[in-house]
């Protein structure tokens, strides 16, 4: 009987909640208005304390519905409060959501956390500002190396505009960010120098804002953004004392942060920091080196990231984060079924995706690249192989793309590779000139990882896509990015039929990304955000692909435990 009339009266409190949502006060997600355009900021301030608010989005009023019944005393408000927060973000008019991809069923999508990826200097601006200059600050004002000219000093304002910025986040139901530190805010000057405090406290109140609205933390701390005096003291990765610089770095961001992140992600994407900056030069620093320079700095990535795992085990495990590295892989499609083909894609396979993810498992290179490369290519002490073998509680992967590879024996790999098999290219172009869309990949780098390293707990920390001629957009076409929806249905189908069938560890999925950003390179010629951003303005406005988002994936993930 006791039980009974405790039920009875949960479900009376919860009756009631529900009256008050739907009879009771209006609520401020609920059709709110454009907010007036602001100017451009032209010396943000990272510490600004009232951020100009100029996002747009509409939100119906929350419909409850649950049954009480079960519940136990004390959680009907917690119940009530999820369900409140598990409403998407309504469309405007004229606006139709699709469907969820038919492999992410509610049961496998609810077992999983989503969430959105950003870089610091992508977003924050606030350049000058309790920061000193990083390699992004200089090669942005090297002529001819960003498309249009353009920079990150402002980028899209983050650094002032972070309260509303969260406040659509929660709106949006995103429920997990990974973001990046920018290291010249944190320590400017490598190993015992001191930390900048006012960049700390920057920081905390970042974070600070994303717990207040619900969202968990997961930070990078190495997106690119190397500080500047660092290249200049040492050549930057490809000096040996990075590795002790960067240990440094990690251990400061443990002490100042470790009560508050429980997820780091030590570097991202190791080949375009070396590939691209330190021999082609399309990146920061902007160096063409040889091969010997490429490798030695993958090297240098990779004992900094031990250096930097062994000192949170050392000293900090009481806090109780995981630990991972993020790298990026290109799926490599034998051209035929010939044994020559597919061993040309393994080839392809172990140089760019095994060279970095190898050493973290094994604590060696791959057998290929060590035959292919002799002694351009560094060997690690025994000491640093054991530092290496099992330093990651996951590995991070960005998948983007694919490309038809197959055996040329003239090759230093022996493999040739092209986006285009008989005139056909491997699927849609998007908005930049080696993306196509190629949803099967995203499955088969998922079951490929499963299966090479015994199903680790696998991250997808970047996927995403920009859209030809998107950036001359305008008025509500802004909204309508259904290329960018398709890209993203189709890559989560694959990953999720993936997932089901080889019953892969992927707890963690990771759009790219949240807003239009300074996309590197490309500068402000493309983009790839859920919400558009206009950059002389800064307002903010929702896609088509957000929604999409927030209906079915964001609104229904499970949370990442703090």
């Amino acid at each position: 009987m006791k039980t009974r009339l405790r039920r009875c009266f949960v479900l009376a409190l919860v009756t009631a909640a529900m009256l008050q949502l739907v009879l009771g006060q209006p609520t401020t997600l609920s059709n709110a208005a454009a907010a007036p355009k602001a100017p451009a900021a032209t010396n943000p301030k990272a510490d600004a304390a009232t951020p100009t608010n100029t996002r747009v989005a509409a939100a119906s009023l929350s419909q409850v519905s649950a049954d009480p019944l079960w519940l136990q005393p004390g959680e009907a408000d917690d119940a009530a409060s999820q369900q409140q927060q598990q409403q998407p973000l309504q469309p405007p008019p004229g606006l139709t959501i699709p469907d969820a991809p038919p492999a992410c069923t509610i049961d496998v999508v609810r077992g999983m956390s989503w969430g959105v990826a950003t870089a610091a200097y992508q977003i924050e601006g606030a350049y000058n500002v309790n920061k000193t200059p990083s390699i992004w600050d200089t090669f942005v004002e090297m002529p001819g190396k960003i498309k249009g000219g353009g920079t990150g000093k402002v980028a899209i304002d983050h650094a002032n505009r972070y309260k509303s910025d969260y406040e659509l986040m929660k709106e949006m139901g995103v429920k997990v960010h990974r973001f990046s530190f920018s290291w010249p805010r944190i320590v400017p000057g490598g190993q015992g120098s001191p930390p900048n405090e006012a960049g700390i406290a920057f920081y905390h109140r970042l974070i600070d804002e994303m717990i207040t609205n619900g969202i968990t933390p997961v930070a990078t701390m190495y997106h690119w953004d190397l500080p500047q005096a660092l290249q200049d003291r040492y050549g930057g990765w490809l000096g040996d004392q990075v590795v002790k610089d960067f240990a440094y770095y990690a251990q400061t961001l443990y002490k100042r942060f470790g009560d508050k992140i429980k997820h780091w992600v030590t570097i991202n994407e190791p080949a375009s920091i070396c590939d691209h900056g330190y021999k082609n030069g399309i990146y920061a620093p902007g160096l063409k080196g040889d091969k010997v320079a490429l490798y030695k700095c993958g090297h240098n990535v990779l004992l900094a990231h031990a250096a930097a795992v062994k000192a949170y085990r050392n000293s900090f495990s009481s806090q109780g984060a995981k630990i991972g590295f993020s790298t990026n892989l290109v799926w490599a499609e034998p051209l035929t079924d010939a044994p020559a083909d597919k061993q040309a894609a393994q080839n392809k396979l172990d140089r760019e995706f095994g060279w970095i993810a190898d050493p973290l498992f094994t604590g060696r290179y791959p057998a290929s690249m060590r035959a292919a490369l002799g002694s351009d290519l560094p060997r690690f002490t025994e000491g640093q192989k054991a530092l290496l073998k099992g330093s990651i509680d996951f590995l991070g992967i960005n998948i983007y793309t694919a490309r038809w590879v197959w055996h040329n024996a003239d090759k230093p790999f022996g493999w040739r590779e092209s986006s285009r098999k008989n005139g056909v290219p491997i699927g849609e172009q998007g908005g930049a000139t080696w993306l196509y869309n190629a949803p099967f990949a995203m499955g088969n780098v998922l079951r490929y990882v499963g299966e090479k390293y015994n199903r680790p707990e696998t991250w997808v920390t970047e996927f995403g896509t920009g859209i030809t001629g998107e950036e001359a957009w305008s008025g509500n076409q802004v909204l309508s990015d259904s290329y960018r929806t398709k890209f993203y249905s189709g890559y989560l189908n694959s990953a999720c039929e993936a997932i089901s069938s080889y019953k892969l560890n992927v707890p963690m999925i990771f759009a790219w990304s949240l807003w239009d950003n300074f996309e590197w390179a490309e500068g402000y010629e493309v983009r790839y955000g859920m919400v558009h951003v206009d950059f002389a303005t800064q307002e903010r406005k929702v896609k088509e692909s957000g929604y999409w988002w927030s209906k079915h994936f964001f609104t229904q993930s499970k949370e990442l435990a703090r």
